[in-house]
């Protein structure tokens, strides 16, 4: 705390701190940790049938994606609320953009392609939030928009702020409940056997 430093200020520039410290925390959490966590095995490697499926382009491809498709299709809350032709032309156009990138990906040199999938496995939700939230801050415009008063030029200040706002403050509550659920369900069913015995 500097000489001229009043006790709101010296606070208000922790909290800042804290906040720097915890975007960069959770920043380096999701990038780093899936790296971290990786075993010799990979069990989510994708399928020699799937890599086929994506390179094929001819009509009989086409109408084979679309079989197989339907028979996977279950209703559930998931599913589809457009007609089987729409949901058909936005997948093949989907595989047809993520070919096209992973040519063009392909053809660059090995060291920028090391570097751009080094880059983006920190591209995370905290990264982007964060990201988010720092343009809102620092462009006054927004700033006005997000968090001045209503009569003000706030007009997102009343609905969308203070709805984020609330949901954030939720945020906690609600991963103190799912990680006490999974507590109590793993200390259950470890017990359970041991009781029945």
């Amino acid at each position: 705390m500097g000489s001229n430093d009043d006790v709101s200020s010296a606070v208000t520039r922790a909290k800042s701190y804290f906040l720097v410290n915890a975007m960069i925390a959770d920043s380096l959490t999701f990038g780093l940790g899936p790296r971290l966590l990786e075993s010799s095995h990979t069990e989510d490697a994708p399928d020699k049938k799937e890599e086929h499926r994506e390179d094929d382009a001819s009509p009989e491809a086409a109408r084979q994606i679309e079989e197989e498709d339907e028979e996977q299709a279950r209703e559930t809350e998931e599913t589809s609320l457009l007609p089987n032709k729409a949901v058909h032309k936005g997948v093949l156009s989907e595989r047809r953009v993520a070919r096209l990138a992973k040519r063009g990906y392909n053809k660059l040199p090995s060291w920028l392609q090391s570097g751009l999938a080094g880059a983006w496995s920190f591209v995370s939700p905290p990264l982007i939030g964060a990201t988010i939230g720092v343009i809102i801050g620092l462009v006054p415009p927004l700033q006005t928009a997000f968090f001045a008063e209503s009569r003000d030029g706030g007009f997102l200040n009343a609905w969308l702020t203070k709805s984020v706002e609330n949901i954030g403050e939720l945020f906690t509550a609600l991963q103190v409940v799912v990680v006490g659920v999974k507590l109590s369900k793993g200390s259950f069913d470890t017990l359970l056997p041991n009781v029945l015995c």
